[in-house]
């Protein structure tokens, strides 16, 4: 069965403005505004405003019961603590430990339930399982605030003093280089490296049916809550705009995406028990260098479309670039059994 390879056009083209990394940021927005937040609001958002005041029991009569009983218990914990470093030490080392908890809390929640929406277009788009997403992002949020925030802070100090903005300006690109640390010894592992097919168009289904239903299971949750604020409201009706938008941008990539074909092909060879070949990889005739990757743009997302996550063979018939370009990627996404070579002699 030939493999056109497919080469991206240099004309103006509305995937532009719907591509993969637009709808994959706009999704995890949605995700964020539209289920994590909701949910943050009737679970940790409470307990983190019972941080405030907590010497005042007078506070306590407006809490809800479960609320109120958490404060008194951090004021217990905290006159135990008060007999040994003091009553105000103690107070800032409880308030300060169950922010972090709650913080902690917080981020999983959110890494998670983000990681879970992205798994259909991160398979779609980029055939890969983000199986070290959620830990990646426990790690790297926390250097990225700290990285944004110390870059504003080193911008608007250049305006007043040097050393100080330096100062905020060491802490951002360490902050940085920790990042990049973190990410790089997570890409080691073979998880991060983990390739799959397209998914099933039933697999697509039961994916967009379970978020679909997240949503409305938020918001009726929402609504049958007796304690809703004018800001929760105008939230919903946002989100109900932005989830329409994502929407039709998702529908508008599909139909609009432009292609255009050029000649170099390969073959792949199926047999009546199921095995698998791969005849040469394609690659390009041209002299000019090119990022573009025939194995990974064009050979491996043709084979993921049709299910495979594996071959039993690949064949390079000649060692020329048109045949050879492709085959490293393809063997590397697709771990064949065996390498035939042929030998021109």
């Amino acid at each position: 069965m030939p493999l056109a390879s497919r080469a991206r056009g240099s004309c103006a083209s509305p995937a532009a403005l719907f591509d993969a990394g637009f709808q994959l940021t706009f999704l995890a927005l949605l995700a964020i505004t539209g289920i994590c937040l909701p949910i943050l609001e009737r679970s940790s958002t409470p307990y983190r405003s019972a941080l405030h005041h907590l010497d005042s029991t007078g506070y306590d009569l407006a809490l809800e019961p479960k609320i109120a009983q958490f404060r008194l218990d951090l004021r217990l914990i905290a006159g135990r603590l008060a007999q040994f470093i003091g009553a105000r030490a103690a107070r800032i080392i409880v308030t300060g430990a169950a922010a972090v908890a709650l913080g902690f809390f917080e981020l999983l929640l959110v890494s998670a339930i983000t990681q879970a929406v992205l798994v259909l277009p991160m398979r779609a788009y980029f055939h890969r399982a983000a199986i070290l997403g959620m830990p990646a992002n426990v790690l790297v949020l926390p250097l990225a605030g700290l990285m944004l925030n110390a870059g504003v802070a080193a911008i608007a100090l250049s305006y007043v003093s040097m050393p100080f903005a330096r100062l905020a300006a060491t802490v951002a690109a360490a902050s940085l280089h920790w990042t990049l640390a973190c990410l790089h010894s997570l890409s080691r592992f073979h998880l991060a490296q983990w390739r799959v097919p397209d998914p099933t168009p039933l697999l697509a289904l039961l994916a967009v049916a379970a978020i679909v239903l997240a949503f409305f299971a938020v918001a009726k949750t929402a609504r049958d809550s007796v304690c809703r604020s004018d800001r929760v409201v105008s939230f919903r009706r946002n989100r109900r705009c932005l989830s329409r938008g994502t929407l039709r941008s998702s529908a508008a990539n599909w139909k609009l995406q432009p292609s255009t074909w050029v000649r170099e092909i390969s073959l792949l060879v199926v047999s009546p028990e199921g095995r698998t070949m791969l005849i040469d990889g394609g690659g390009s005739t041209s002299q000019v260098p090119s990022e573009f990757d025939f194995g990974e743009d064009v050979v491996a997302p043709y084979l993921w479309s049709r299910g495979l996550e594996s071959l039993d063979v690949i064949v390079l018939t000649h060692a020329h670039e048109d045949h050879l370009g492709g085959l490293p990627a393809s063997s590397e996404d697709f771990h064949p059994s065996e390498l035939w070579v042929a030998l021109i002699r």
